[in-house]
Formats: C-alpha cells, sequence, structure tokens
C-alpha cells in the first residue's frame, strides 16, 4: 500500500484566523483538521485523510474562509497519483493532476488538470515557474507517460504520437516534496495523523 497524504498551505503568518476557518470547515465537511503554526511564510492545514475525496471542495472552502490571497493544496493518492489545486484570491487558478485516468474514466476537468506555472506569477519568480514547469511536464494517461502538450484519448491507436520517456517519478511523494521546495513548503510531507486535531 502507498502513501496518502494530503495538506493546504495558505500563504499568512495569521495562524489564528487559519485555525478558526478550519474549525469551521471542519463543522460543515464532517472531519477534523490539524493546523501547524506558521513557518516560511505558510500555515499549513491537515485535514483527517478519510476527507481526501473531497480535497478540492474543502480547498475552495478554506480559500472562502480565510480570504488569503494564496491557497494550495497537495495531494498524493496511493504514491501513484499527485494532484494540486491553488486558488488566487478564493478562485481556482490551476490544477494539475499526475494520472487523470488512475481511477478509470477521466472527466475533462481532470485530464485538463495540466499545470500552469504562469498562474504562479505573483507568488513565484522566473526560475521557480520553470522548475514548476518541469516538474508537471510529465503526466501518466492510458497507462503511457506523456508529455504536456501530447494529451493521448481513447480514440487514438497510434501510439507514436507520443515520446516514449521514462517517468522521473518512481512514487508521486517525491514529485510532492520537490513541488513543495518550489514553494519553500516545509509541512507537505506531514498528515493529520501526526498532528490530531487543532
Amino acid at each position: 500500500m502507498g502513501t496518502w497524504l494530503w495538506s493546504i498551505h495558505l500563504k499568512t503568518a495569521d495562524a489564528t484566523a487559519v485555525r478558526a476557518a478550519a474549525a469551521k470547515v471542519a463543522d460543515q465537511c464532517g472531519g477534523p483538521m490539524a493546523v501547524a503554526d506558521p513557518e516560511a511564510g505558510w500555515v499549513s492545514v491537515y485535514p483527517q485523510t478519510d476527507l481526501i475525496g473531497d480535497s478540492l471542495n474543502i480547498t475552495r472552502m478554506m480559500a472562502e474562509a480565510t480570504g488569503v490571497e494564496h491557497v494550495l493544496t497537495l495531494v498524493v493518492e496511493d504514491s501513484d497519483v499527485f494532484k494540486y489545486w491553488y486558488f488566487h484570491n478564493g478562485e481556482l487558478a490551476d490544477a494539475f493532476n499526475s494520472c487523470p485516468d488512475y481511477y478509470g474514466e477521466m472527466d475533462e476537468d481532470d485530464l485538463n488538470a495540466r499545470g500552469n506555472p504562469q498562474a504562479f506569477r505573483g507568488l513565484l519568480d522566473d526560475a521557480g515557474q520553470r522548475r514548476l514547469g518541469e516538474l508537471v511536464a510529465q503526466r501518466m494517461i492510458n497507462g503511457q507517460i506523456v508529455v504536456s502538450g501530447a494529451e493521448r484519448t481513447d480514440d487514438d491507436d497510434d501510439a507514436d504520437d507520443f515520446e516514449e520517456v521514462e517517468s522521473e517519478f518512481d512514487f508521486e511523494d517525491v514529485r510532492m516534496e520537490r513541488i513543495a521546495e518550489v514553494f519553500d513548503i516545509r509541512g507537505a510531507g506531514k498528515s493529520f495523523e501526526e498532528f490530531g486535531p487543532s
């Protein structure tokens, strides 16, 4: 069994306000959350792992409840899938899914979650955007590693359309750690179970 991790990172030093919002959202979603002390300009929130299936909605709720400009959720599912959602001023500004058809059918939102480093212009400098672009360039679709811009659909029969490459990530936990480093997020590899509710 692989690793299951998810955490919400808010670009603020106001842990008190984040704790208040997390308590409100926890009541609404029916699961506890732990809130860490600020580190490197981020406050990290760790919802109970059982809530991972509702991570996008809970992130949206946290972004709205706090009013924080930059909110980034990092998710690893069974060490095989990495996802992120980035909310800027309460609006979904970017998303990434490393394996949109992992659970079978893929919807258009998952297929289009390719990651757009330029969405982070207010948060990352040019070098950070370039590094993020490198880290989200590869995805697994229909059992093949594809590079950004070459997305395979069920209608595609010609495998030659896809560049044969080796995966840069044996485990998606590694991709998450490297992306967290780009943002100087220190608590991405932790989970609710390490903290207990705040």
